[in-house]
């Protein structure tokens, strides 16, 4: 019994309502299908996709930046990631949240990053040389091309499209057998 007559405002009337139609996420990507299945028939089957919508997402069970249809959480960070398979492919800038909190979740999961020794992340992957965290059990190169890395449904990425210009990385992450300071050789 509700009736609806939706009503036009000019957009100088609905500034708060237009600034999100204006927000780009630059970080908007996801790896290729195929790779995610590949890899999810190697270390999964995962169970959640963090950082995704429902554009984008890998699984049917996905944690959303913004509400979309279909996502189980928004803002992965306020969920409980310990029992499940998790599939980290964050915004780069991200990284070393995803990391922290995994750690405190004791969470497991498969972690895409680009090897970046430059980055804030990077030390906390790989603390010495010839050394990576004992958190991460396996790492795989991912097979480098331009399909590799697709930009998400705004057309921007912080890859463009392109071939990245670095090595993307898989790696197989268990936090609940790490020791906050130790180290590992990975094989």
């Amino acid at each position: 019994q509700i009736r609806l007559e939706p009503e036009w405002i000019p957009r100088e009337l609905n500034m708060r309502a237009d600034l999100l139609s204006g927000v780009v996420d630059y970080d908007d990507w996801y790896l290729n299908p195929a790779v995610f299945s590949w890899l999810d028939s190697v270390w999964g089957p995962h169970t959640v996709d963090r950082f995704a919508d429902h554009n984008n997402c890998q699984l049917v069970r996905f944690n959303s930046r913004c509400w979309c249809p279909g996502s189980e959480a928004v803002d992965t960070f306020t969920v409980d990631w310990s029992t499940e398979n998790n599939w980290w492919c964050p915004p780069i800038a991200l990284v070393p949240r995803v990391i922290a909190h995994a750690r405190v979740c004791r969470a497991s999961g498969t972690l895409i990053v680009p090897e970046w020794p430059s980055s804030p992340f990077w030390p906390v992957l790989h603390p010495a040389p010839g050394n990576f965290a004992s958190f991460l059990l396996m790492l795989l190169e991912l097979p480098l091309s331009e399909s590799l890395i697709h930009p998400g449904l705004s057309g921007h990425s912080l890859f463009q499209g392109k071939l990245p210009n670095t090595r993307m990385l898989a790696l197989r992450c268990d936090f609940s057998l790490s020791m906050p300071d130790s180290s590992s050789h990975l094989v």
